[in-house]
């Protein structure tokens, strides 16, 4: 087997992790959107008024409820070569709470089915 040790330190470029909460109209979405070059997953299309600042800080919306597609756009993030620093879904409230409809659907409520569905 190979030996495994370093000769000199690598450059790591760390990734900040946020969640952001906070009551309607505080500026989530705007200080989400303001983030180096951003990526936007919109379940609400919240964004649209703001297209002028997405474009100049080189982002993108990506519209969808739906959980599905939600996790391929992440798959895709992760796969392609991109020039996106910065993953925003805004809100994930509304990707969950359609699931849960879905789930209601498919496997009823009884015993909280609907939440293993979504979950």
């Amino acid at each position: 087997m190979p030996l495994r040790g370093k000769t000199k330190k690598e450059e790591v470029n760390p990734r900040l992790k946020a969640l952001l909460f906070g009551d309607p109209g505080v500026g989530k979405t705007w200080a989400s959107i303001k983030m180096p070059r951003p990526y936007i997953i919109d379940a609400e299309d919240g964004t649209s008024h703001y297209m002028d600042r997405i474009e100049e800080s080189k982002g993108a919306v990506f519209n969808t409820n739906s959980m599905e597609e939600t996790i391929s756009e992440i798959k895709s993030l992760i796969e392609e070569d991109h020039d996106y620093l910065t993953l925003v879904i805004d809100p994930f409230t509304s990707i969950y709470e359609t699931e849960l409809e879905d789930g209601i659907e498919e496997k009823g409520e009884d015993f909280g089915r609907h939440y293993g569905y979504a979950a």
